[in-house]
């Protein structure tokens, strides 16, 4: 991705709208396997958010790590929902994931405006 693809002044974003986005694109089907993308994988999702608000909101999946130190950008999330399969835990840790990218730019844009 090159700046243009993930300069937040020139894609618009609304976090205040980002669960219900996000909850929306967890539960829609995977174009793959049917089943519903926070079932299927953190890159059907990735991949499903991208479609919704373009390419930068698939630059979390490759920024997330949770070890300490481990020098990614997110590393701070809710528990994953997959043991029991609840939705809304995953919407939320895939929202958590969003707007820690999604700050992380902005901050970065401001570094450099």
């Amino acid at each position: 991705m090159t700046w243009r693809d993930v300069d937040p002044a020139t894609h618009p974003f609304d976090p205040d709208q980002a669960l219900d986005v996000v909850r929306e694109v967890v539960s829609s089907p995977d174009p793959e396997s049917g089943r519903p993308r926070g079932l299927r994988s953190d890159n059907s999702v990735a991949r499903g958010l991208a479609e919704y608000y373009g390419s930068w909101a698939f630059g979390w999946y490759t920024a997330m790590d949770e070890h300490p130190g481990s020098g990614a950008i997110i590393t701070d999330l809710p528990v994953r929902g997959l043991v029991n399969g609840d939705l809304e835990q995953q919407a939320r840790r895939y929202t958590s994931a969003l707007l820690q990218w999604r700050a992380w730019l902005e901050e970065l844009a401001s570094v450099f405006a």
